[in-house]
Protein backbone atom coordinates (compact mmCIF):
# COMPACT_ATOMS: atom_id res chain seq x y z
CA UNK A 1 0.00 0.00 0.00
CA UNK A 2 2.80 2.65 1.07
CA UNK A 3 3.99 1.92 -2.52
CA UNK A 4 0.73 2.68 -4.14
CA UNK A 5 0.50 6.02 -2.29
CA UNK A 6 4.55 7.07 -2.96
CA UNK A 7 3.46 6.48 -6.99
CA UNK A 8 0.38 8.22 -6.62
CA UNK A 9 1.99 11.34 -4.90
CA UNK A 10 4.31 11.24 -7.92
CA UNK A 11 1.89 11.34 -10.37
CA UNK A 12 0.16 14.16 -8.50
CA UNK A 13 3.40 16.28 -8.33
CA UNK A 14 4.43 15.76 -11.73
CA UNK A 15 1.03 17.69 -12.74
CA UNK A 16 1.54 20.60 -10.01
CA UNK A 17 3.44 23.53 -12.18
CA UNK A 18 4.63 24.41 -9.05
CA UNK A 19 7.05 21.64 -9.05
CA UNK A 20 8.45 22.99 -12.31
CA UNK A 21 8.89 26.68 -11.26
CA UNK A 22 10.76 25.34 -8.30
CA UNK A 23 12.90 23.07 -10.17
CA UNK A 24 13.52 26.15 -12.84
CA UNK A 25 14.82 28.37 -9.85
CA UNK A 26 16.83 25.81 -8.11
CA UNK A 27 18.35 25.46 -12.11
CA UNK A 28 19.14 28.65 -12.75
CA UNK A 29 20.64 29.13 -8.88
CA UNK A 30 22.65 26.34 -9.51
CA UNK A 31 23.72 26.64 -12.80
CA UNK A 32 24.83 30.61 -11.66
CA UNK A 33 26.49 29.33 -8.91
CA UNK A 34 29.02 26.36 -10.13
CA UNK A 35 29.65 28.60 -13.05
CA UNK A 36 30.67 31.83 -10.57
CA UNK A 37 32.47 29.06 -8.74
CA UNK A 38 34.64 27.66 -11.61
CA UNK A 39 35.60 30.89 -13.25
CA UNK A 40 36.96 31.68 -9.70
CA UNK A 41 38.51 28.25 -9.41
CA UNK A 42 39.88 28.54 -12.94
CA UNK A 43 41.34 32.15 -11.73
CA UNK A 44 42.66 31.25 -8.57
CA UNK A 45 44.72 28.15 -9.92
CA UNK A 46 46.15 30.31 -12.95
CA UNK A 47 47.24 32.96 -10.43
CA UNK A 48 48.61 30.33 -8.49
CA UNK A 49 50.58 28.59 -10.66
CA UNK A 50 51.35 31.81 -12.37
CA UNK A 51 53.01 33.09 -9.04
CA UNK A 52 54.44 29.91 -8.24
CA UNK A 53 56.45 29.87 -11.71
CA UNK A 54 57.61 33.35 -11.30
CA UNK A 55 58.95 32.94 -7.65
CA UNK A 56 60.13 29.46 -8.54
CA UNK A 57 62.48 31.35 -11.28
CA UNK A 58 63.49 34.30 -9.06
CA UNK A 59 64.68 31.71 -6.72
CA UNK A 60 66.79 29.48 -9.31
CA UNK A 61 68.15 31.97 -10.77
CA UNK A 62 69.98 33.96 -8.69
CA UNK A 63 73.49 34.17 -7.16
CA UNK A 64 73.86 35.38 -3.38
CA UNK A 65 74.86 34.20 0.18
CA UNK A 66 72.69 31.59 1.34
CA UNK A 67 71.21 33.41 4.17
CA UNK A 68 70.98 36.40 2.18
CA UNK A 69 68.67 33.95 0.02
CA UNK A 70 66.69 33.11 3.03
CA UNK A 71 65.89 36.74 3.95
CA UNK A 72 64.79 37.02 0.42
CA UNK A 73 62.96 33.70 0.91
CA UNK A 74 59.95 32.86 -1.38
CA UNK A 75 56.11 32.13 -1.25
CA UNK A 76 53.94 29.25 -0.83
CA UNK A 77 50.82 28.82 -2.40
CA UNK A 78 47.48 26.84 -0.85
CA UNK A 79 45.61 24.54 -3.28
CA UNK A 80 42.07 24.56 -3.88
CA UNK A 81 40.73 20.94 -3.93
CA UNK A 82 38.26 20.11 -6.87
CA UNK A 83 35.20 19.84 -4.39
CA UNK A 84 35.95 23.58 -3.38
CA UNK A 85 33.99 24.22 -6.90
CA UNK A 86 31.40 23.11 -4.93
CA UNK A 87 32.08 23.94 -1.37
CA UNK A 88 34.37 26.83 -0.69
CA UNK A 89 33.74 26.61 3.11
CA UNK A 90 36.29 28.62 5.03
CA UNK A 91 38.71 29.28 2.31
CA UNK A 92 37.89 32.49 1.13
CA UNK A 93 38.21 33.46 4.77
CA UNK A 94 41.67 32.01 5.89
CA UNK A 95 44.38 33.31 3.62
CA UNK A 96 46.01 30.87 0.73
CA UNK A 97 49.93 32.66 0.92
CA UNK A 98 52.27 31.66 2.93
CA UNK A 99 55.73 33.66 3.15
CA UNK A 100 59.18 31.91 3.59
CA UNK A 101 61.40 34.00 5.47
CA UNK A 102 64.41 33.63 7.88
CA UNK A 103 64.30 34.98 11.43
CA UNK A 104 60.12 35.08 11.09
CA UNK A 105 57.15 32.89 11.38
CA UNK A 106 54.91 33.54 8.93
CA UNK A 107 50.24 33.10 9.03
CA UNK A 108 48.85 32.68 6.16
CA UNK A 109 47.57 35.61 4.32
CA UNK A 110 46.12 37.33 1.22
CA UNK A 111 42.41 36.03 1.98
CA UNK A 112 39.57 36.11 -0.46
CA UNK A 113 37.69 38.58 1.80
CA UNK A 114 40.15 40.49 2.67
CA UNK A 115 40.30 41.98 -1.15
CA UNK A 116 36.39 41.37 -1.66
CA UNK A 117 34.36 43.41 0.54
CA UNK A 118 31.66 41.63 -0.84
CA UNK A 119 32.21 38.10 -0.16
CA UNK A 120 32.83 39.50 3.47
CA UNK A 121 29.82 40.92 3.76
CA UNK A 122 27.34 38.90 2.30
CA UNK A 123 29.41 35.82 1.35
CA UNK A 124 28.80 33.45 -1.50
CA UNK A 125 26.34 31.87 -3.74
CA UNK A 126 27.52 28.05 -4.00
CA UNK A 127 26.44 25.07 -4.85
CA UNK A 128 26.86 23.79 -1.26
CA UNK A 129 24.53 26.95 0.25
CA UNK A 130 21.58 25.92 -2.26
CA UNK A 131 21.54 22.55 -1.32
CA UNK A 132 21.92 22.67 2.39
CA UNK A 133 20.15 26.56 2.82
CA UNK A 134 17.51 26.91 0.06
CA UNK A 135 17.06 23.31 -1.14
CA UNK A 136 14.78 22.40 2.17
CA UNK A 137 12.85 25.57 1.43
CA UNK A 138 11.79 23.42 -2.28
CA UNK A 139 11.03 20.54 0.04
CA UNK A 140 8.73 22.34 2.01
CA UNK A 141 7.00 23.69 -0.58
CA UNK A 142 6.86 20.36 -2.13
CA UNK A 143 5.58 18.95 0.99
CA UNK A 144 3.68 21.07 3.31
CA UNK A 145 0.28 20.04 1.87
CA UNK A 146 0.62 15.97 1.68
CA UNK A 147 -1.29 15.01 5.48
CA UNK A 148 -2.66 18.55 5.50
CA UNK A 149 -3.79 18.78 2.57
CA UNK A 150 -5.59 15.74 3.18
CA UNK A 151 -7.54 16.54 5.90
CA UNK A 152 -8.56 19.55 4.56
CA UNK A 153 -10.21 17.63 1.15
CA UNK A 154 -11.60 14.82 3.60
CA UNK A 155 -9.74 12.57 1.88
CA UNK A 156 -7.48 11.37 4.78
CA UNK A 157 -10.46 9.26 7.22
CA UNK A 158 -11.27 7.91 3.88
CA UNK A 159 -7.99 6.43 3.11
CA UNK A 160 -7.96 5.40 6.55
CA UNK A 161 -11.01 3.47 6.29
CA UNK A 162 -9.73 2.03 3.00
CA UNK A 163 -7.62 -0.57 5.34
CA UNK A 164 -4.46 1.93 4.89
CA UNK A 165 -2.51 1.49 7.90
CA UNK A 166 -1.48 5.35 8.64
CA UNK A 167 2.17 4.07 9.40
CA UNK A 168 1.97 3.14 5.39
CA UNK A 169 0.07 6.52 4.21
CA UNK A 170 3.00 8.39 6.04
CA UNK A 171 5.87 6.40 4.60
CA UNK A 172 3.91 6.55 0.94
CA UNK A 173 3.90 10.38 1.58
CA UNK A 174 7.67 10.82 2.73
CA UNK A 175 8.89 8.29 0.03
CA UNK A 176 7.26 9.85 -3.17
CA UNK A 177 7.54 13.51 -2.26
CA UNK A 178 11.66 11.80 -2.01
CA UNK A 179 11.93 10.22 -5.17
CA UNK A 180 9.69 13.18 -6.71
CA UNK A 181 12.46 15.62 -5.70
CA UNK A 182 15.33 13.37 -6.79
CA UNK A 183 13.95 13.15 -10.13
CA UNK A 184 14.44 16.77 -10.19
CA UNK A 185 18.00 17.49 -8.46
CA UNK A 186 19.68 14.00 -9.97
CA UNK A 187 20.39 15.08 -13.51
CA UNK A 188 22.23 18.84 -11.76
CA UNK A 189 23.80 16.19 -9.30
CA UNK A 190 25.23 14.16 -12.36
CA UNK A 191 26.59 17.26 -13.96
CA UNK A 192 28.25 18.73 -11.09
CA UNK A 193 29.81 15.20 -10.53
CA UNK A 194 30.80 15.05 -13.95
CA UNK A 195 32.49 18.50 -13.70
CA UNK A 196 34.63 17.30 -10.54
CA UNK A 197 35.74 13.99 -11.68
CA UNK A 198 37.07 15.54 -15.33
CA UNK A 199 38.57 18.50 -13.38
CA UNK A 200 39.86 15.38 -10.73
CA UNK A 201 39.30 11.74 -10.63
CA UNK A 202 41.23 10.88 -7.34
CA UNK A 203 38.50 12.58 -5.04
CA UNK A 204 35.97 10.51 -6.56
CA UNK A 205 35.65 8.55 -2.86
CA UNK A 206 35.12 12.15 -1.15
CA UNK A 207 32.74 13.16 -3.64
CA UNK A 208 30.49 10.07 -3.51
CA UNK A 209 29.99 10.48 0.31
CA UNK A 210 29.54 14.26 -0.79
CA UNK A 211 26.40 13.39 -2.86
CA UNK A 212 25.41 10.63 -0.42
CA UNK A 213 25.48 12.88 2.66
CA UNK A 214 23.32 15.32 0.94
CA UNK A 215 20.92 13.01 -0.18
CA UNK A 216 20.59 11.75 3.34
CA UNK A 217 20.05 15.46 4.22
CA UNK A 218 17.21 16.24 1.54
CA UNK A 219 15.63 12.35 3.12
CA UNK A 220 15.55 14.39 6.47
CA UNK A 221 13.87 17.44 5.00
CA UNK A 222 11.33 15.07 3.48
CA UNK A 223 10.60 13.26 6.22
CA UNK A 224 10.89 16.11 8.80
CA UNK A 225 8.38 18.25 6.41
CA UNK A 226 6.09 15.26 5.89
CA UNK A 227 5.91 14.71 9.45
CA UNK A 228 4.85 18.19 10.47
CA UNK A 229 2.18 18.46 7.88
CA UNK A 230 0.96 14.87 9.57
CA UNK A 231 0.93 16.96 13.05
CA UNK A 232 -1.08 19.87 11.76
CA UNK A 233 -4.80 20.10 10.54
CA UNK A 234 -4.25 23.05 8.25
CA UNK A 235 -1.96 23.34 5.45
CA UNK A 236 -1.42 27.28 6.19
CA UNK A 237 -0.11 25.84 10.09
CA UNK A 238 1.99 23.10 8.38
CA UNK A 239 3.50 25.72 6.05
CA UNK A 240 4.33 28.42 9.25
CA UNK A 241 5.74 25.27 11.56
CA UNK A 242 7.83 24.27 8.58
CA UNK A 243 9.02 27.14 7.75
CA UNK A 244 10.11 27.79 11.83
CA UNK A 245 11.74 24.89 11.60
CA UNK A 246 13.81 25.63 8.40
CA UNK A 247 14.63 29.08 10.25
CA UNK A 248 15.61 27.43 13.87
CA UNK A 249 17.87 24.48 12.43
CA UNK A 250 19.54 27.26 9.53
CA UNK A 251 19.93 30.51 11.41
CA UNK A 252 19.49 30.70 15.10
CA UNK A 253 20.74 27.65 16.17
CA UNK A 254 24.06 27.26 14.49
CA UNK A 255 24.60 31.17 15.22
CA UNK A 256 23.65 30.51 19.12
CA UNK A 257 25.75 27.46 19.26
CA UNK A 258 28.60 29.39 17.63
CA UNK A 259 28.21 32.13 19.90
CA UNK A 260 28.61 30.22 22.69
CA UNK A 261 31.33 28.25 21.64
CA UNK A 262 33.40 31.76 21.40
CA UNK A 263 32.67 32.39 24.96
CA UNK A 264 33.10 28.79 26.12
CA UNK A 265 36.87 29.04 23.95
CA UNK A 266 38.00 32.55 23.12
CA UNK A 267 40.99 33.36 20.94
CA UNK A 268 43.74 35.67 21.87
CA UNK A 269 43.66 38.24 19.71
CA UNK A 270 46.62 38.75 16.90
CA UNK A 271 48.59 41.19 19.35
CA UNK A 272 48.77 39.20 21.95
CA UNK A 273 50.00 36.16 20.10
CA UNK A 274 52.70 38.08 18.73
CA UNK A 275 53.35 39.65 21.90
CA UNK A 276 53.42 35.95 23.56
CA UNK A 277 56.42 35.44 20.23
CA UNK A 278 58.56 38.30 21.12
CA UNK A 279 58.85 37.56 24.81
CA UNK A 280 59.06 33.93 24.34
CA UNK A 281 61.92 34.32 22.21
CA UNK A 282 63.68 37.07 24.28
CA UNK A 283 63.10 35.79 27.36
CA UNK A 284 63.04 31.79 26.84
CA UNK A 285 60.47 29.85 27.49
CA UNK A 286 60.04 26.76 29.96
CA UNK A 287 62.98 27.56 32.11
CA UNK A 288 65.22 28.30 29.45
CA UNK A 289 67.55 31.41 29.28
CA UNK A 290 67.20 34.33 27.74
CA UNK A 291 68.68 34.56 24.20
CA UNK A 292 72.09 36.32 25.18
CA UNK A 293 72.25 33.17 27.69
CA UNK A 294 71.07 30.53 25.27
CA UNK A 295 73.85 32.55 22.40
CA UNK A 296 76.55 32.04 25.30
CA UNK A 297 75.72 28.49 26.06
CA UNK A 298 75.61 27.44 22.25
CA UNK A 299 78.64 29.11 21.59
CA UNK A 300 80.72 27.39 24.43
CA UNK A 301 79.23 24.30 23.19
CA UNK A 302 80.75 24.38 19.55
CA UNK A 303 84.20 25.99 20.86
CA UNK A 304 84.31 22.76 23.09
CA UNK A 305 83.26 20.79 20.35
CA UNK A 306 86.29 21.66 18.29
CA UNK A 307 88.37 22.49 20.77
CA UNK A 308 88.99 25.97 19.57
CA UNK A 309 89.40 29.31 21.55
CA UNK A 310 87.05 31.33 19.46
CA UNK A 311 84.85 32.28 16.78
CA UNK A 312 87.56 33.07 14.80
CA UNK A 313 89.88 29.82 14.90
CA UNK A 314 86.65 27.37 14.32
CA UNK A 315 86.91 25.47 10.90
CA UNK A 316 82.71 26.13 10.30
CA UNK A 317 81.36 29.35 9.95
CA UNK A 318 79.73 29.83 13.38
CA UNK A 319 77.57 32.69 12.41
CA UNK A 320 75.58 29.78 9.56
CA UNK A 321 75.24 27.71 13.04
CA UNK A 322 74.31 30.62 15.70
CA UNK A 323 71.93 31.77 13.06
CA UNK A 324 70.17 28.29 12.39
CA UNK A 325 70.28 27.89 16.57
CA UNK A 326 68.01 30.65 16.51
CA UNK A 327 65.81 29.72 13.94
CA UNK A 328 65.50 26.39 16.26
CA UNK A 329 64.52 27.90 19.21
CA UNK A 330 62.37 30.90 17.20
CA UNK A 331 60.37 27.38 15.76
CA UNK A 332 60.07 26.36 19.03
CA UNK A 333 58.41 28.91 20.60
CA UNK A 334 56.08 29.21 17.70
CA UNK A 335 54.84 26.00 17.67
CA UNK A 336 54.49 26.42 21.37
CA UNK A 337 51.60 29.53 20.81
CA UNK A 338 50.27 28.78 17.53
CA UNK A 339 49.84 24.93 19.21
CA UNK A 340 47.67 26.90 21.76
CA UNK A 341 45.51 28.67 19.68
CA UNK A 342 45.43 25.56 16.92
CA UNK A 343 43.82 24.15 20.61
CA UNK A 344 41.88 26.53 21.09
CA UNK A 345 40.46 26.02 17.56
CA UNK A 346 39.76 22.43 17.68
CA UNK A 347 38.07 22.97 21.12
CA UNK A 348 35.54 25.50 19.08
CA UNK A 349 35.06 23.22 16.55
CA UNK A 350 34.53 19.91 18.79
CA UNK A 351 31.70 21.81 20.83
CA UNK A 352 30.39 23.45 17.70
CA UNK A 353 29.81 19.70 16.65
CA UNK A 354 28.30 18.69 19.70
CA UNK A 355 25.93 21.40 19.26
CA UNK A 356 24.56 19.67 15.34
CA UNK A 357 22.67 16.59 17.39
CA UNK A 358 20.00 20.04 17.34
CA UNK A 359 20.52 20.99 13.57
CA UNK A 360 21.21 18.55 10.79
CA UNK A 361 22.02 21.41 8.63
CA UNK A 362 25.34 22.30 10.51
CA UNK A 363 26.27 18.61 10.68
CA UNK A 364 26.09 18.24 7.05
CA UNK A 365 27.89 21.79 6.23
CA UNK A 366 30.41 20.63 8.67
CA UNK A 367 30.92 16.74 6.79
CA UNK A 368 30.76 19.05 3.67
CA UNK A 369 33.80 21.50 4.28
CA UNK A 370 35.95 18.58 5.64
CA UNK A 371 35.16 16.34 2.23
CA UNK A 372 35.76 19.80 0.62
CA UNK A 373 39.22 20.03 2.28
CA UNK A 374 37.92 23.59 3.24
CA UNK A 375 37.27 23.29 6.52
CA UNK A 376 39.38 24.54 9.88
CA UNK A 377 41.22 21.52 9.87
CA UNK A 378 42.37 21.45 6.57
CA UNK A 379 43.43 25.27 7.07
CA UNK A 380 45.81 23.96 10.09
CA UNK A 381 47.00 21.14 8.23
CA UNK A 382 48.42 23.28 5.48
CA UNK A 383 49.78 25.59 7.50
CA UNK A 384 52.05 22.87 10.19
CA UNK A 385 53.05 21.54 6.82
CA UNK A 386 54.24 25.09 4.99
CA UNK A 387 55.83 25.42 8.69
CA UNK A 388 57.88 22.21 8.13
CA UNK A 389 58.94 22.56 4.97
CA UNK A 390 59.88 26.34 5.86
CA UNK A 391 62.18 25.13 8.78
CA UNK A 392 64.10 22.66 6.51
CA UNK A 393 64.29 25.17 4.15
CA UNK A 394 65.89 28.07 6.06
CA UNK A 395 68.24 25.06 7.90
CA UNK A 396 69.68 23.95 3.88
CA UNK A 397 70.85 27.57 3.58
CA UNK A 398 72.35 27.99 7.16
CA UNK A 399 74.01 24.51 7.21
CA UNK A 400 75.59 25.24 3.67
CA UNK A 401 77.18 28.69 4.61
CA UNK A 402 78.03 27.15 7.79
CA UNK A 403 80.14 24.13 6.26
CA UNK A 404 81.16 26.09 2.92
CA UNK A 405 84.65 27.14 4.44
CA UNK A 406 83.86 30.90 4.23
CA UNK A 407 84.62 32.42 7.65
CA UNK A 408 82.86 33.87 10.89
CA UNK A 409 80.71 37.10 9.76
CA UNK A 410 81.92 37.02 5.95
CA UNK A 411 78.96 37.58 3.38
CA UNK A 412 81.10 37.47 0.35
CA UNK A 413 80.26 33.50 -0.23
CA UNK A 414 77.65 33.16 -2.79
CA UNK A 415 76.36 30.04 -4.88
CA UNK A 416 74.36 30.36 -7.55
CA UNK A 417 71.43 28.51 -9.55
CA UNK A 418 72.91 24.99 -9.76
CA UNK A 419 72.49 24.84 -5.71
CA UNK A 420 69.09 26.46 -5.70
CA UNK A 421 68.02 24.19 -8.59
CA UNK A 422 68.92 21.36 -6.02
CA UNK A 423 66.44 22.61 -3.10
CA UNK A 424 63.56 20.24 -2.93
CA UNK A 425 60.30 22.27 -3.64
CA UNK A 426 57.17 21.98 -1.64
CA UNK A 427 54.18 20.16 -2.04
CA UNK A 428 50.77 20.15 0.00
CA UNK A 429 49.37 16.49 0.87
CA UNK A 430 45.53 16.60 1.70
CA UNK A 431 44.95 14.22 4.69
CA UNK A 432 43.27 10.49 3.19
CA UNK A 433 39.12 10.51 3.66
CA UNK A 434 39.52 8.50 7.26
CA UNK A 435 41.57 11.00 8.99
CA UNK A 436 38.49 13.91 7.66
CA UNK A 437 36.07 11.38 9.25
CA UNK A 438 37.62 11.36 12.35
CA UNK A 439 37.88 14.83 12.80
CA UNK A 440 34.13 15.52 11.95
CA UNK A 441 32.83 12.23 14.38
CA UNK A 442 30.70 14.46 16.15
CA UNK A 443 28.98 15.83 12.94
CA UNK A 444 28.39 12.25 11.69
CA UNK A 445 27.15 10.67 14.63
CA UNK A 446 24.71 13.71 14.81
CA UNK A 447 23.20 13.21 11.45
CA UNK A 448 23.05 9.45 12.31
CA UNK A 449 21.13 10.14 15.51
CA UNK A 450 18.73 13.05 14.10
CA UNK A 451 18.11 10.58 10.75
CA UNK A 452 16.85 7.35 13.36
CA UNK A 453 15.04 9.48 15.42
CA UNK A 454 12.86 11.18 12.33
CA UNK A 455 12.60 7.25 11.57
CA UNK A 456 10.76 6.19 14.72
CA UNK A 457 8.85 9.42 15.34
CA UNK A 458 6.92 8.42 11.56
CA UNK A 459 5.30 5.63 14.11
CA UNK A 460 4.49 8.30 16.56
CA UNK A 461 3.05 10.60 14.34
CA UNK A 462 0.80 8.15 12.62
CA UNK A 463 -0.82 7.14 15.26
CA UNK A 464 -1.77 10.82 15.59
CA UNK A 465 -3.54 10.05 12.36
CA UNK A 466 -6.41 7.75 13.66
CA UNK A 467 -6.88 10.30 17.42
Amino acid sequence: MWKIIAVKEIKSGLRDRSLYLVAAFLYILIAFAALTSYLRYRTYSADLNSSAELFKKEWQEQHANPHSAAHFGTYLFKPLTTLSLLEPGLSAYTGTTYRVEAHYQHLLDWSQADQDDGTMRFGELTVAMIFQLLMPLAIVALGYRSISGEQEQGTLKMLLSHQVKPVELLSGKILGTYLLLLMTILPVLLILAAIVLVTDFSSWEKLTLWIMLHLVYFFMVTAATVIISAGCRKSGSSLLVALLAWMLCTVILPRSVAFLTDRAHPLPSRHTFNEQLEQGYSKGIDGDKDRDGRYEDYKNKILKKYGADSVQNLPVNFDGLSMQNSEDYQSKVFKKYSGIVENILFDQQQLYELGTILSPYSALQQLSMGLSGTDIYHHVDFHRQAGSYRDKFIRKLNMDMAYSGSKYLTYDYQVGPEFFKNMAGFRYHQPDLTVVLNHHRPAFLGMIILLLALVLSIKLFAKNLIS
